[in-house]
């Protein structure tokens, strides 16, 4: 069984990304930030998957532990008691297997314990490194990664991870800013645009071309136009699609896009907003009128950020809101509004 992590509220898009690039696959169970997965195809064909966070093979599952310390020991037994050949095996297939093997241990408690995350990883840590004698425990980069998670229902997942730092953040990202966009949600909201080659499409705060990139991955587009008045963010967005000729880097203002009304058919984007972020409290009404004057009839909005209250109260008339989807993001909540304009 294989766990699949994502951002919270992207399930579905995970779930339509599965059913269209694996076969031979049942989805076991789905939560927040999660799926559980059988998966009978080659373990390569998951490395394909863009809206995935992260992707783990399951050693054990086990519920019904209590809140006490003694979890600990039920834990440490339950490790040195499972197999971990069939993970082992599984990530072989990825991987090269190696010859002098370290590992590492990820934990995550949800709910209150009567003891530390920080516990929960050195009983692990300390119950593989018994269980292997010639295995080394690190800290940092290591060829093993074993993630543990304890749920509030009293149910844990002991896996081996099988991506590696390149999967999520993506090997083309070379060059970020403040506030950049995560590229498996910037793949859920070009997805989210039903891309078409046809189409000529518009990042007006394109930042570090995350958006521009995956959507110039995902089909052939007519145009893929991405703006930004930073000039920091436009040598990043130039680096991160350097390697796409059909991306445009442009230095307009996203309140004043030099192109006639209505000559754009998709605009992608996630305005400025966060803690991390000075927000300026025009820029969301105006940007959503310049959006109006640009789209096509029929053409379509997909809009992240997390002011719902002033993108919902300022939307324009010839702006349908077809769909809506909360998500947690920068460990914020935040929404993406699906807009069609009106033929």
């Amino acid at each position: 069984m294989l766990l699949l992590t994502c951002v919270k509220g992207l399930e579905d898009i995970v779930t339509a990304e599965i059913k269209q690039k694996l076969s031979d696959f049942e989805i076991v169970r789905q939560e927040k930030g999660f799926l559980l997965l059988n998966y009978n195809g080659h373990p390569r064909r998951l490395l394909d998957l863009r809206s995935v966070e992260d992707i783990f093979y399951v050693i054990f599952d086990q519920d019904g532990f209590e809140k006490s310390r003694s979890t600990l020991t039920a834990i440490k037994e339950l490790v040195q008691k499972n197999s971990f050949d069939d993970a082992l095996s599984y990530h072989a297939q990825i991987y090269s297997k190696p010859k002098h093997t370290n590992f590492q241990v990820f934990a995550h408690l949800y709910g209150r314990w009567n003891f530390r995350r920080a516990d929960l990883e050195q009983t692990v840590s300390k119950a593989i490194d018994q269980k292997f004698r010639r295995w080394k425990p690190v800290r940092g980069k290591a060829k093993l990664e074993f993630d543990i998670r304890l749920f509030k229902t009293g149910q844990t997942y002991l896996s081996l991870r099988l991506t590696d730092k390149y999967f999520s953040n993506r090997k083309y990202k070379q060059a970020d800013i403040p506030g950049s966009l995560k590229p498996t949600v910037a793949y859920a909201l070009v997805e989210l645009s039903k891309p078409n080659e046809g189409d000529i499409f518009l990042d007006p705060f394109c930042g570090a071309g995350t958006i521009l990139a995956e959507r110039a991955r995902v089909a052939p587009a007519n145009k893929i136009i991405g703006s930004d008045t930073s000039e920091q963010a436009r040598a990043a967005a130039a680096i991160n699609t350097g390697d796409r000729n059909n991306v445009e880097i442009k230095d307009w203002d996203a309140l004043q896009i030099p192109l006639s009304e209505s000559s754009v058919n998709v605009i992608v984007t996630n305005p400025p907003f966060g803690k991390k972020i000075d927000k300026d409290p025009v820029l969301l009404p105006r940007f959503l009128a310049e959006a109006d004057r640009l789209l096509s009839p029929g053409g379509r909005l997909i809009l992240l950020n997390s002011d719902i209250s002033c993108v919902e109260a300022n939307i324009p008339k010839e702006l349908r809101s077809d769909k809506s989807k909360d998500i947690v993001l920068l460990g914020e909540p935040a929404r993406i509004w699906l807009f069609t304009k009106n033929k």
